[in-house]
């Protein structure tokens, strides 16, 4: 009786490995990301350009294929920090289908709030609501507060852009209350502001008032354009409730202290009191300055004022002949241009729907072949537990459980196949590069493998020339070379002299495909020019020189070797 329940034991035991074997090949092992990685995430909050500059000296290559999603998501996150325009969808989908699978709960929150973010930019606005409101649907509850914060508003301000006021307000108000519990001064102040500004809208003055009021007196300590476009506000709010003297008291003096992009608003709302407080003068003046602006709707403003009946005598016949038919014109442009956000907002609806659609039925079927694997498993399991009994019943354990064994390799190897196939059902790729450019390719990496560490120092004829000392003054005085400065082409011609394959390796590579731009930073990169020098040379950001490294590591080699690495191989050619 012993020994029988000890072999029982024994069965239950393997079959318990086989099963939790099986679980495993299933779900997959969810570990960490690399530390370096994780802390990176967190400077991007707090130090900015020590991010970028760590994450520029990250070596791509190096990393494992778990890493390089997180990578991936730092590099979209760092564009975002330093307002670099996303153009694409595929990295952070890319990112997104596996932060699912394999990130914490907050980490796929924060990936899916800058899916949001990337389909803002690209103005796919129902996309960007969607991945706005997963992310809080998925946010823990104890995450940091700046990131629900964070989604929270851009949430309220796309519903805003789409003049969806309730909506709006209800994102708006839970946002303000996490302001404040971050003691959040500036961006409270903003939050603030577009909530009156919405009031304002819907001709709520009462509460429109109250909220642009608390923004003032949360601007206290801040500089003085915040408490500026509060007053703004508040003379704008005074006037429609006809409070002219209050909205004369408030208006008074701010135009200048009005930051750039408010200006045009500033000087609408600053005319429009004037006018209602008869002093035609000063409402002349600021409408004149109105119809010479970009902004269709506040050219509207300046020519509905200068056209008053009281205001109009201010011009000549011919004036007026004038601005009647500009206001005419403007006036057919706004209603272009609403027809045009109509039918944009229309296409990018029927995008959308047919996106979720897809979407749809790819979890559908994902689902299903989830049940079908898990279903094969679990009779897979169930035949090893019946062969086991046969094995401990027929007393011929060994002989049968090699067979088994052999049957049950065979039966993970195909739940691996199975897997691997489930894996691969969203990655496509296409090799269209010619062998020779392939075999090229092949030996610059095997030459990067081979002499990484062995960069050559530049001869002496380009250290010693004129116009590599006329790059390094340059870079003292922080003046940027202009795109039209025979110093590009006294540079070229210095380049192929020196190193005559230089260029053309770096064309069989690309196929061809490097613009102008991109062949000026291989040049300075040749010649040593750390990232931060290249952007002050060519006038850019730090954040959109890393991003055009990248896109020369995806043009030479087809995929993203890293930064460092295409460095380094470009001081190799």
């Amino acid at each position: 009786m012993s020994l029988y329940l000890n072999r029982h034991f024994t069965i239950m035991h393997r079959l318990s490995i086989v099963i939790i074997l099986i679980i495993i090949i299933l779900t997959g092992c969810t570990k960490e990301f690399d530390s370096t990685l994780l802390k990176l995430n967190e400077q991007l909050n707090t130090d900015l350009e020590l991010a970028l500059d760590r994450i520029d000296s990250i070596d791509y290559t190096r990393l494992s294929p778990h890493d390089r999603h997180y990578f991936d998501f730092l590099t979209i996150k760092a564009n975002d920090k330093t307002y670099h325009l996303h153009t694409s969808d595929s990295l952070i989908l890319d990112v997104i289908n596996y932060m699912s699978k394999k990130g914490s709960k907050a980490q796929y929150a924060e990936v899916l709030y800058y899916g949001g973010r990337v389909y803002k930019d690209l103005g796919d606005h129902p996309n960007a609501i969607h991945y706005f409101q997963r992310a809080l649907d998925e946010i823990p509850d104890n995450t940091d507060l700046n990131l629900k914060a964070n989604i929270l508003s851009q949430t309220g301000r796309l519903f805003n852009e789409l003049r969806l006021n309730d909506e709006a307000t209800y994102y708006l108000e839970q946002v303000i209350e996490i302001d404040k519990q971050l003691k959040d001064t500036v961006n409270l102040v903003y939050d603030l502001q577009l909530l009156g500004h919405i009031n304002l809208n819907i001709s709520n003055l009462s509460t429109a008032e109250k909220l642009f009021k608390e923004a003032l007196d949360c601007s206290s300590e801040l500089p003085v354009g915040y408490s500026s476009k509060s007053r703004m506000y508040i003379a704008e709010t005074k006037r429609r409730l006809g409070n002219i003297d209050s909205a004369l008291f408030y208006i008074k003096n701010i135009i200048s202290d009005i930051p750039q992009g408010s200006q045009n608003t500033a000087l609408a709302m600053t005319a429009k009191v004037y006018h209602d407080a008869g002093r035609y003068d000063s409402a002349y003046f600021y409408a004149k300055k109105l119809v010479n602006s970009n902004n269709r709707i506040n050219k509207k403003t300046g020519y509905e004022i200068i056209l008053s009946p009281q205001i109009i005598a201010y011009n000549t016949p011919d004036e007026i002949n004038q601005y009647i038919d500009e206001y005419r014109h403007t006036i057919e442009h706004i209603f272009d241009d609403n027809k045009n956000r109509l039918a944009i907002g229309q296409i990018t609806q029927h995008n959308y729907e047919s996106q979720q659609r897809l979407r749809i039925k790819a979890e559908r079927s994902e689902t299903l072949f989830k049940y079908i694997s898990l279903g094969a498993s679990f009779i897979i399991v169930a035949l090893i537990s019946f062969v086991l009994f046969l094995l401990h019943q027929r007393k011929k354990s060994k002989h049968l459980l090699f067979n088994v064994n052999k049957e049950l390799r065979h039966n993970i190897s195909t739940i691996n196949k199975l897997k691997q196939q489930l894996n691969n059902n969203s990655e496509t790729g296409t090799q269209m590069e010619s062998e020779s450019i392939d075999d090229l390719r092949k030996r610059i990496l095997l030459l990067y493998e081979t002499n990484q560490n062995n960069i050559p120092s530049l001869p002496d004829n380009l250290i010693n020339s004129d116009i590599y000392h006329l790059i390094l003054t340059h870079l003292r005085q922080e003046n940027p070379i202009n795109n039209n400065d025979l110093l590009w082409v006294n540079l070229k011609e210095l380049i192929n002299s020196t190193f005559p394959s230089f260029k053309p390796t770096l064309v069989k590579l690309s196929a061809g495909k490097l613009t102008e731009e991109e062949f000026r930073t291989t040049i300075l990169i040749k010649i040593g020019i750390q990232t931060s020098d290249i952007a002050k040379l060519l006038a850019k950001s730090k954040g959109s020189i890393i991003s055009r490294r990248h896109s020369l590591s995806f043009k030479m080699f087809g995929k993203k070797i890293g930064t460092q690495a295409t460095d380094t191989i470009i001081k190799l050619l």
